[in-house]
This record gives C-alpha cells, structure tokens and sequence, in this order.
C-alpha cells in the first residue's frame, strides 16, 4: 500500500516553461502539465502514481489535499515560511 500525502497540487503548483523542458527531456510526459493561456500548473501525483504502478504497487490511497489551496497545511508557495510539513517513507519487506 502507498499513500499520496497532502502535497501542491495540479491546482496550484504553477511551474515555468524551464521546468517544462527539464522534465520532458528526462523523459517525463507532457500529459502531467496543464496549460492555460496565463500558466503551466503540473501533477506530481499523477506522475507518482504512474510510477508506482510501473512498479508493481497497485494499492494508492490519494488524500487529495493540496497544501497550498487548503489552510489546514504550511506551504511555503502560499508564503509560509516560518513552518514545515514533514514527511517520512520507508519500505517494509
């Protein structure tokens, strides 16, 4: 089982056309970016999920919230800077 934390989201995580090429040339698809005629917003976590069915794990649970749209969370894109959000991962055998 795999859980997708809060986390910016395709919402609000706006990145610029450097980010865009950066991720396209190590081979990352163009169909995790949106674009709209003022910004380029991207979705780490469909691209997490991807990725973590690439590799055999089928069982995600996606919180859905986006930490910088929500005000239950710090974000330092929203101009939090005095917190933090932390995150931990470990694999179990």
């Amino acid at each position: 089982m795999h859980l997708l934390d809060p986390s910016a989201r395709k919402c609000c995580y706006e990145v610029q056309e450097d980010f865009v090429r950066t991720l396209k040339n190590k081979g990352i698809s163009e169909k995790f970016f949106s674009r709209s005629s003022d910004r380029i917003t991207f979705s780490l976590q469909e691209l997490a999920v991807e990725k973590l069915k690439r590799y055999g794990i089928e069982e995600i649970y996606d919180i859905s919230f986006c930490t910088i749209c929500s005000e239950r969370f710090f974000s330092y894109r929203n101009g939090d800077f005095e917190e933090r959000i932390l995150t931990m991962a470990w694999l179990e055998d």
